[in-house]
């Protein structure tokens, strides 16, 4: 993407990161944003699709697999984890973090009630229109239209082959040849949907946006929290999970 993990990365003490991207002018916003954060000598951005990583001899402590692998066929998945083991240090980790959808019959009260707050939440950064104290200018409107052309059309405009969750034991049986799974953990669900509006409005009004973010994402994220912690998870949206993960010894 956009360069925002690795650049990340760095900023906690990563020592050297290599991102990939198969979107040249990703890559170039990637660079961009690796330099005014001053991280660019920590950081190195490289147009390639994953198919081409069986060229890279190097090894790694971690790989990192960010919204990747749920675009991707089970031959291509399977490809793409044969040659990430082969491209880690002996103690090395794989991080996968993807969609999942759990369908587990009708969400209870409690998670119902959990969800209708986070619409609430992303529902109120558009509230005041008709009092004209919540403005939407150009580019908002713009970029608001460009986002909902992303499932129009044939790829790479629209849905990608296979962008669509995991089902729950779909992921560590595909990675089973090759990998053990040391953790998992569900992290995100909606309140993402929260940021995505905030910021959002803050093409239009920067001022007004700042002042709520905090505040609308601290609700957002607890809501979210306490969401992933109820068994079954709520049936029908996507749940991320982070899976961590090391190579199996082959014989």
């Amino acid at each position: 993407g956009t360069g925002w993990l690795s650049i990340l990365l760095a900023k906690m003490g990563a020592e050297k990161v290599f991102g990939l991207d198969f979107s040249e002018a990703q890559i170039q916003k990637a660079r961009k944003g690796a330099i005014e954060a001053g991280v660019d000598r920590q950081v190195s951005f490289q147009t390639i699709d994953a198919s081409d990583l069986n060229s890279n001899s190097d090894k790694y402590d971690a790989i990192i697999l960010h919204g990747f692998l749920h675009h991707l066929t089970t031959t291509e998945i399977d490809r793409v984890m044969a040659t990430v083991s082969n491209m880690l240090n002996p103690n090395g980790r794989l991080i996968i973090w993807e969609p999942v959808r759990y369908q587990s019959g009708e969400n209870t009260k409690t998670q119902r009630r959990l969800l209708e707050r986070i619409e609430f939440l992303k529902r109120l950064t558009l509230k005041g229109q008709r009092l004209k104290l919540r403005r939407m200018n150009t580019q908002e409107q713009q970029t608001r239209e460009a986002i909902a052309q992303r499932f129009i059309g044939e790829s790479p405009r629209g849905p990608s082959p296979k962008e669509m969750p995991f089902e729950p034991d779909e992921l560590p049986a595909l990675m089973s040849p090759y990998f053990s799974v040391q953790k998992r953990e569900r992290c995100m669900a909606n309140a993402y949907l929260v940021a995505e509006q905030t910021l959002l409005m803050e093409l239009s009004q920067p001022l007004l946006a700042r002042l709520i973010r905090w505040p609308l994402l601290s609700i957002a994220r607890y809501t979210e929290r306490r969401l992933l912690s109820l068994d079954p998870p709520p049936s029908d949206i996507w749940i991320f999970e982070m899976f961590e993960c090391t190579a199996k010894r082959r014989c």
